[in-house]
């Protein structure tokens, strides 16, 4: 027994490893001990996390954290739907800072994290960088805007701004046009960047049909490059924002074209109409959430009901062996202590919902997957309400914009009559 070799984390707070083997030795059962250290001790003494380069450490609030336990973390995220969910961050990703009194977390910007699904990893994720960008919104940890040098503007597209820099050499680093600005009126370009977020770039322009490797860059260090470059003139860069403009308000006139088909394929002719479709959508999406939270709960409950049959039928044999004349009952039970503790506890929670220990396993099963298809169905749903929301609202704020413009064009037109009178 002296060379047992089981590392105390893995067996969790309420067993000591000294104690197990005392407990092997004198062929006792275990018993739990209390607990004599909280989880964010149990985080502080194990070895610390091997940071990769490329990880990025984000010291997490509580608001993001739904569960702690020595596993690891349970966090609030984000379908990129915007659907709410969770994320499992494991242990091994995790420590604990003594200073902030806070969870550190170790993302990898290329990594999948895996929303959760009735304990289960899901087939949705979120790569690292977007959890990273996500985490760090929700928390409000600051961004930087900074102008960009005129000669670093390389291509600007409805998809975003790519850049580049001369010294040290930085071609195609691209930028997602939601952290683009433009002032059309001094005709400069604003990016908006974070010391702990990465970006990727080459070395060198592409030739031909060679494509150079992508390389990465922190954001601190990105800040740093462009804030060290010089203002050096580049007359293209006007041409180049005018260009862009004149591609955004194509852009702009096809998406108005798009709308008013999208108006008269739903019969709305004005905006009060517009704002009844927008009610009803979230009644809709209100109503299906809710049908969701019911069909989650059913399904945890046909899932519960399901181990208990297992647990049932599993240990039946050790009541067929009770019942045996020549049976030393005393030895099976202490033999089979723990099973029969599981088996009857599985028969007072059947009892207690009303349920006959003979069901078959399989129609329960057969429940589960029915509901689960049901739950897929009415998730299809809800992201096509979700979605109409959205076309509806988008709708509406582009008829409020152009009213707005439209007063503001009439009141142009009275001042300059006013004026014209004047001067008359």
């Amino acid at each position: 027994m002296e060379k047992i070799n089981v590392k105390e984390f893995a067996l969790n707070q309420g067993v000591s490893l000294e104690k197990l083997i005392q407990h092997f030795a004198e062929k006792t059962e275990p018993e739990l001990e209390e607990e004599t250290q909280t989880i964010e001790e149990l985080y502080e003494q194990q070895i610390k996390t091997n940071v990769h380069e490329v990880d990025s450490p984000v010291l997490l609030d509580e608001r993001v954290i739904k569960e702690v336990s020595s596993k690891g973390l349970l966090i609030a995220a984000e379908h990129l739907d915007g659907e709410e969910g969770e994320i499992f961050i494991d242990a091994n990703q995790v420590d604990f800072d003594k200073v902030e009194k806070k969870y550190l977390v170790h993302l990898g910007d290329q990594f999948h994290y895996y929303f959760m699904q009735n304990d289960k990893q899901s087939n949705f994720f979120l790569r690292g960088e977007q959890l990273l960008r996500q985490l760090e919104r929700k928390m409000n940890i600051p961004t930087e805007k900074i102008l960009l040098p005129p000669h670093t503007f390389q291509f600007l597209s409805g998809r975003g701004l790519t850049i580049r820099i001369d010294h040290p050499k930085i071609e195609n680093l691209f930028i997602p046009k939601e952290y683009v600005f433009i002032d059309k009126v001094s005709q400069s370009v604003s990016v908006e960047l974070s010391k702990n977020w990465n970006y990727y770039f080459q070395k060198e322009a592409r030739t031909g049909k060679r494509k150079p490797p992508m390389e990465h860059i922190k954001g601190a260090d990105l800040l740093k490059l462009l804030k060290s470059q010089s203002g050096v003139l580049d007359v293209k860069m006007t041409r180049k924002i005018r260009y862009a403009n004149r591609k955004a308000t194509l852009s702009q006139t096809n998406e108005y074209a798009t709308q008013l088909e999208f108006l008269r394929k739903h019969a709305i002719h004005n905006v009060p109409e517009l704002n009844q479709k927008i009610e009803r959508r979230v009644e809709n999406i209100q109503q299906l959430r809710e049908k969701l939270l019911l069909l989650k709960e059913k399904i945890g409950e046909y899932n519960t009901v399901s181990k208990f049959l297992v647990a049932v039928n599993e240990y039946s044999f050790i009541l067929e062996e009770l019942q045996s004349p020549f049976a030393n009952k005393t030895e099976i039970r202490k033999q089979y202590h723990q099973e029969l503790s599981i088996y009857n506890q599985a028969i007072k929670e059947l009892e207690k919902r009303g349920l006959s220990s003979t069901i078959a396993t399989e129609k329960v099963v057969d429940l589960i997957k029915e509901n689960q298809l049901h739950e897929k169905e009415l998730r299809q749903e809800l992201r096509q309400q979700e979605q109409q929301l959205q076309d509806f609202q988008h709708i509406k704020e582009v008829l409020v914009e152009l009213r707005e413009e439209d007063i503001k064009e009439q009141e142009k037109e009275r001042i300059q009559s006013q004026k014209s009178e004047q001067e008359k």
